[in-house]
C-alpha cells in the first residue's frame, strides 16, 4: 500500500468545503479499493494513473458528508500527516501497530557505503510525536536523522 489520506480542501469556484475520502494504492493493489467499495456499496469509478517516474496507481475519491463524518465519528483523522499523535493502546500491542504504521508511512532501502558495504536506511514519515514515540518502542536505539515538511496546506 502506498498511503490513504483524508483532506479537507477549498474549492476554487465556491466557498463550500469538500468533505472526501481519498484512496491511492499501488496498481496490483487495486482490488482492495475494489473490496472496499463493495463493503459500502459504492460504484465510484478507480481510476489508474502513473507518475513521471513510472510509477503504476489506483486512486478513488470518494466525496460523501455522511461517510466523512461517520469516519471521522470513528476516530479517523483529516490530513493525518500533520496531525497523527501515538493512540492510547495497551503496551503489548505497541509494536504491531508500529509494523501497521510502517506498511503505510514507512520504507526500507539499502545502498553500498563508499567503502562497498551494504548499509540499510529504515525510514518512516510522521509528525514529530509521532515519531518520538514510536523511536521509544523500538528494541534497538536507531541513528535517528529527523527532516521537516512544512505544511503549506
Amino acid at each position: 500500500m502506498e498511503y490513504t489520506r483524508w483532506r479537507e480542501l477549498k474549492t476554487m469556484c465556491s466557498l463550500r468545503t469538500r468533505r472526501y475520502l481519498q484512496i491511492s494504492l499501488s496498481e496490483q493493489d487495486k482490488e482492495h479499493i475494489q473490496k472496499f467499495l463493495n463493503a459500502i456499496e459504492s460504484n465510484h469509478e478507480i481510476k489508474s494513473y502513473r507518475t513521471k517516474d513510472g510509477v503504476e496507481y489506483s486512486r478513488v475519491i470518494v466525496e460523501d458528508d455522511n461517510l466523512f463524518y461517520d469516519l471521522i465519528s470513528h476516530g479517523l483523522t483529516p490530513r493525518k500527516t500533520f496531525t497523527c499523535t501515538f493512540p492510547d493502546i495497551p503496551e503489548h500491542l505497541a509494536i504491531p501497530f508500529i509494523r501497521g504504521y510502517f506498511d503505510g508511512d514507512g520504507c526500507i532501502s539499502s545502498h553500498l557505503s563508499k567503502y562497498g558495504t551494504p548499509e540499510f536506511e529504515f525510514n518512516i514519515t510522521g509528525t514529530k510525536e509521532m515519531l518520538a514515540e514510536i523511536i521509544k518502542r523500538l528494541p534497538v536505539s536507531p541513528n535517528v536523522k529527523m527532516r521537516s515538511r512544512r505544511n503549506n496546506g
